[in-house]
C-alpha cells in the first residue's frame, strides 16, 4: 500500500490529535495482509499474553529491537506469549530479508488500513502494544524496547 507524500502528512497530523488513551482497548482481533498476499486473521487467543510490534524495514530502531523481541518471545511462548509483528512496509523482499537477517520467529504480518485505524493510528515507529490475558490493553510503548522492558511488562502478565 503506497499513499501520497501528503495524504501520508495530512493522515498523520490527523492521527496524532486522535490518539487513544490506555483506557481505551483497541480491538485484538484485526485483519491484515501477510507479506506473500494472503489474507491472515489473527484473534485474540484465550488466556495469552499479546505483544503487538508495529515496524518497518527502514527504522533502526525497529530494526535493533526485533532481536529482542525474538529472545522474549521464543523463552515466553510456551507460557502464553504470542508475538504479532505488523510492518508498514509492503515490499516482500525487504521484509522477508529482515525476517532472515533478524531470525524472526514470530508472525509478521503488513498493516491495512484498518489495523491501522484500529490501533488508534500509528504516528511513529516502532510502536508496540501489549495487552493482558483478558485483552485489555496495558501498555502503549512509542519508541524501541530492549529486553527487560519487555521481560519487566510481559513476565507479570503471564
Amino acid at each position: 500500500m503506497r499513499l501520497p507524500l501528503s495524504a501520508l502528512i495530512m493522515g498523520l497530523a490527523l492521527l496524532a490529535l486522535a490518539t487513544p488513551s490506555l483506557a481505551t482497548v483497541p480491538e485484538v482481533r484485526i485483519k491484515v495482509v501477510d507479506f506473500e498476499g494472503f489474507k491472515k486473521e489473527l484473534e485474540a487467543q484465550d488466556d495469552t499474553v499479546r505483544i503487538i510490534n508495529f515496524w518497518a524495514t527502514w527504522c533502526p530502531p525497529c530494526r535493533a529491537e526485533i532481536p529482542d523481541f525474538v529472545e522474549v518471545y521464543n523463552d515466553l511462548k510456551d507460557k502464553g506469549l504470542v508475538v504479532v509483528g505488523i510492518t508498514l512496509d509492503d515490499a516482500p523482499e525487504k521484509i522477508r530479508a529482515v525476517m532472515v537477517d533478524k531470525k524472526i520467529t514470530y508472525p509478521v504480518v503488513v498493516a491495512d488500513q484498518a489495523a491501522l485505524s484500529r490501533y488508534g493510528g500509528i504516528n511513529a515507529v516502532p510502536t508496540t502494544f501489549i495487552v493482558d490475558r483478558k485483552g485489555n490493553l496495558v501498555s502503549r510503548q512509542v519508541g524501541a524496547m530492549d529486553k527487560k522492558m519487555l521481560e519487566e511488562l510481559v513476565k507479570k502478565l503471564l
